[in-house]
């Protein structure tokens, strides 16, 4: 696994993050990649807007792969270094932190979302992109392709 570029990371604020709905769209482990789709739902079966986060370098999920609530908040540096170690990435000075990787969390009812990837995620107007899969190398066509359906 490689580390991530060294960039400034991307502050997102999202308003009323209660109201939303989250979806892991693409994620495959050999290509570090993790596509969130976050639709705004104001009423039932009705989505008034939505976006894509776009997380690279992807060392550690754990979670649903659909969840209710959108307040992702930043984790610790310690619990970074730990999920990245139980991911089998060893942990040296500097690894952890912006431009490098860092932790998101969301808190549900039972449980909580964790991602530990590169600081800076992209964000995707909903209208700009089609959702289809990453092509995948002659290396990875054998392993599984952890993905949902978001089209």
């Amino acid at each position: 696994m490689t580390t991530p570029e060294s960039r400034s990371p991307r502050k997102v604020r999202i308003d009323a993050p209660q109201s939303y709905e989250c979806t892991v769209c693409r994620y495959q482990d050999i290509l570090d990649r993790m596509l969130v789709r976050l639709e705004k739902v104001t009423e039932p079966s009705y989505v008034e807007s939505g976006f894509y986060l776009q997380f690279y370098q992807v060392a550690y999920f754990e979670g649903p792969l659909q969840w209710s609530g959108a307040g992702f908040h930043k984790g610790s540096e310690e619990e970074c270094a730990d999920l990245l170690r139980k991911a089998g990435i060893e942990v040296v000075e500097g690894l952890i932190g912006p431009g490098y990787y860092g932790l998101l969390k969301v808190k549900l009812p039972n449980s909580e979302v964790k991602i530990v990837a590169a600081s800076e995620v992209d964000i995707i107007e909903m209208d700009t992109v089609t959702v289809t899969p990453w092509s995948m190398s002659p290396k990875s066509r054998d392993l599984p392709e952890q993905v949902l359906d978001c089209d």
